[in-house]
């Protein structure tokens, strides 16, 4: 699964609200998919999964936009997820803020627990150093099956949304 677009929260008590760009509150497990597109400046807001009590794993999330003020230190916005309960497990996934270099969280408010592959990227390293846009970078994918990337040129997409062209090789 992925998406594309806005993960926003235009309502009233956008503290009691969970938003992600997958699902808003999940119990189960989310694995092989990844959002792009702009992460809100709100309340637990994430990427994939806004309030995670289950397992999230080899996924990404790049947001497009910028936190601006006090949302990115306080008010659990992750890349990722935004609120990772104590049930929670985020395990090799990644996210990255292109628009905004000095705070980038792949979880905003983590209770539950997060393995040591699972990583936020600066801008810097996506824009110079090839960072989300390189196969290494991603542990736990399986890029014989499941993902495809371009090495240097693409960040990892999913092969089933493949299309394939009479007469060309993927």
């Amino acid at each position: 699964v992925y998406v594309t677009g806005k993960v926003l929260y235009m309502g009233y008590k956008p503290e009691e609200s969970y938003i992600g760009g997958i699902a808003g509150v999940f119990g189960g497990t989310i694995e092989n998919c990844y959002f792009v597109g702009k992460i809100g400046e709100n309340y637990n807001i994430g990427g994939i999964v806004g309030k995670n009590q289950g397992t999230v794993k080899t996924s990404y999330a790049i947001n497009e936009g910028s936190l601006q003020g006090t949302y990115k230190y306080k008010y659990n916005v992750g890349t990722v997820v935004g609120v990772n309960e104590a049930t929670g497990s985020v395990e090799n996934s990644y996210g990255m803020s292109f628009a905004d270099c000095y705070e980038n969280k792949v979880i905003g408010s983590n209770l539950g627990f997060i393995d040591t592959n699972s990583a936020s990227v600066k801008c810097f390293d996506y824009n110079y150093n090839g960072g989300m846009k390189a196969k290494d970078f991603f542990v736990g994918f399986d890029f014989e099956k499941t993902w495809g990337i371009a090495e240097g040129e693409t960040t990892p997409f999913l092969k089933a949304n493949l299309t394939v062209v009479k007469g060309v090789k993927p």
